[in-house]
């Protein structure tokens, strides 16, 4: 059954054990909540955390997360800002660090926090790059002007609005 239990990590708890696997839960010393799912022996195997499996959405900050599509993480701040945050081991987990999504009151952002290239993928191929310079390429991975287009045409519909070329010199 479920035990209690205290130690250098704080206090902690079985949720569930079926003899060899167990779900732990604790909190920290430095009032940190924790989950893991984890072998109940000396092994130092981990799993993952499955959250709905069977279906159904998942809030945070929110009591109804809500969606006009199948599934929805929805991430929601009391006041503006909410963001999801990715990190890795080449990025770093600080703040300031690994790519962001976030949306700020109506505003939204992508943020790449890092001094990298942001790539577009489509159809298993690199369609777009954004180089750590501000260089865009559609259709080349290493652009080397603001914009540099590849494999096609560029088309302005609007031709009453014209196009501007301005060369450095005037």
């Amino acid at each position: 059954g479920p035990t209690l239990g205290s130690g250098a990590v704080g206090a902690q708890a079985v949720l569930y054990s079926n003899g060899d696997f167990g779900m732990y839960t604790g909190v920290s010393n430095n009032g940190d909540t924790w989950m893991q799912s984890q072998r109940n022996d000396a092994s130092t195997a981990t799993y993952d955390i499955l959250l709905n499996p069977s279906g159904g959405n998942i809030g945070i900050g929110t009591t109804s997360p809500t969606t006009d599509y199948s599934k929805v993480l929805q991430i929601n701040a009391a006041g503006n800002g909410s963001t999801l945050r990715l990190t890795d081991v080449g990025s770093g987990s600080a703040v300031g660090n690994g790519l962001e999504l976030l949306q700020y009151g109506v505003d939204s952002y992508i943020i790449n926090r890092e001094n990298g290239v942001m790539r577009f993928w489509n159809n298993n191929s690199s369609k777009m790059v954004i180089l750590a310079n501000g260089n865009v390429g559609i259709g080349i991975n290493g652009p080397t002007s603001r914009l540099d287009v590849s494999g096609g045409d560029i088309e302005v519909k609007d031709i009453a609005s014209g196009i501007i070329m301005k060369s450095p010199d005037g």
